[in-house]
């Protein structure tokens, strides 16, 4: 007997359910998998099934050939040698793109569009071609095991997957995510922990030396996003467990990435009221108001306000 049309959708709606529910269990079950593989191994590894969000595993900086630094001034570190200083500025621009799309290679045209969108084609192929060679001979490799830095595959090019890369930016997402999901899984003290190597991680904006590159833009909004919510976090965990000292150190660092962060003001109020320090906690509403209204044309919260109004 054949099956009816409606027959046949009514099963596929069922099916369809099944796999959603199926699908949100297997997520709370890996959310719960990387909480648990963090706490055995000592949070050494924070990624119990790959590094899924880079395609890559997650080198360890100890173990790490070379070492780039995408947080605050460029660095690309082997040994105890910088080389940045030895690479042309378009040299230098090559390698932050290709560390930044290291999980998939990066067409030839990418590269020329990004350093000579107006130029030539040929032009520009040639000096891609010098600029390549320039990368060559001055990061040497053959001591750490494989013969360059970044290859090339068809018109392709891609930051040489043997090479034992550890990247900063990589590693503080990484903390971050690991923090984020140990908190759901009601793991504060680990997240906590997680959240703090996080922020020693960012000693600065993300390619602070390329502010106005337009291809860095999103990426630097979202992780000075990512910053000041880790800042938020770890002020908050130390209000809740009276720990007021941490509060405002972390509180100040929020600020000190945004002067008009209320959460920031909130938190130092807080603290400094249960020290008894309430002529501090009325000096940070004042400097709160004073910012607001200077930087936004805005007065403080209700919140805020209400806090300023019990101290007062």
């Amino acid at each position: 007997m054949g099956v009816s049309g409606e027959d046949f959708a009514a099963r596929l709606a069922e099916v369809s359910a099944e796999y959603r529910k199926l699908s949100a269990a297997m997520s709370l079950l890996g959310s719960q998998l990387a909480a648990l593989h963090t706490l055995v191994d000592g949070g050494t590894r924070t990624r119990p099934f790959g590094d899924g969000l880079f395609g890559l595993p997650p080198v360890d900086s100890a173990a790490a050939a070379v070492q780039v630094n995408l947080l605050g001034p460029f660095q690309l570190r082997i040994g105890e040698h910088d080389y940045c200083a030895a690479l042309p500025g378009q040299v230098q621009t090559i390698l932050k793109y290709l560390v930044s799309h290291r999980r998939c290679p990066v067409a030839r045209d990418a590269l020329l569009d990004l350093l000579w969108g107006e130029a030539d084609p040929g032009v520009a192929s040639g000096r891609l071609r010098v600029l390549m060679h320039t990368l060559r001979r001055s990061v040497p490799c053959i001591e750490l095991g494989f013969r360059d830095l970044v290859v090339m595959s068809g018109n392709n090019f891609q930051v040489n997957p043997g090479a034992r890369l550890w990247v900063d930016a990589e590693a503080f997402e990484r903390h971050w995510h690991s923090g984020w999901r140990l908190v759901q899984a009601g793991y504060r003290e680990e997240a906590a922990h997680e959240y703090e190597q996080a922020e020693s991680l960012y000693t600065g904006d993300y390619l602070e030396d390329d502010p106005y590159s337009d291809w860095t833009l999103l990426r630097r909004e979202a992780l000075r996003d990512a910053y000041a919510g880790i800042l938020t976090m770890l002020a908050t965990m130390s209000l809740e467990s009276r720990d007021y000292t941490g509060t405002i150190i972390w509180a100040q660092k929020l600020l000190s990435q945004d002067n008009c962060q209320e959460d920031a003001y909130y938190l130092l109020m807080s603290s400094h009221v249960a020290l008894g320090q309430t002529a501090r906690a009325a000096s940070w509403y004042t400097l709160c108001a004073r910012t607001l209204k200077r930087e936004l044309g805005v007065e403080p919260s209700e919140r805020l306000r209400s806090l300023h109004d019990r101290v007062a």
